[in-house]
């Protein structure tokens, strides 16, 4: 089984919503959003919607360390059981 590539972005405040990190799965449209958490730095926090996304994905077991950031978030592989 091949690694999936999980990337997380950045989304600033709406008038309706705080800030807060998506991660998607690049060859899927499974997604999660969460609130950003500002007792963590930014990686912690793109890493820990990486975590989240990876908890939906029952044939994945971890998360690699990021890959490097983009313009808006970071890359991460999701390492099969």
């Amino acid at each position: 089984m091949r690694c999936a590539v999980i990337t997380t972005a950045y989304k600033g405040p709406t008038e309706c919503r705080g800030s807060r990190i998506v991660a998607r799965r690049s060859d899927t449209r499974q997604r999660v959003t969460m609130s950003y958490r500002s007792e963590l730095n930014s990686p912690d926090n793109h890493r820990e919607a990486a975590k989240l996304l990876l908890d939906k994905l029952p044939d994945f077991a971890s998360l690699s360390r990021d890959h490097g950031p983009t313009g808006t978030g970071y890359v991460f592989l999701a390492l099969p059981r």
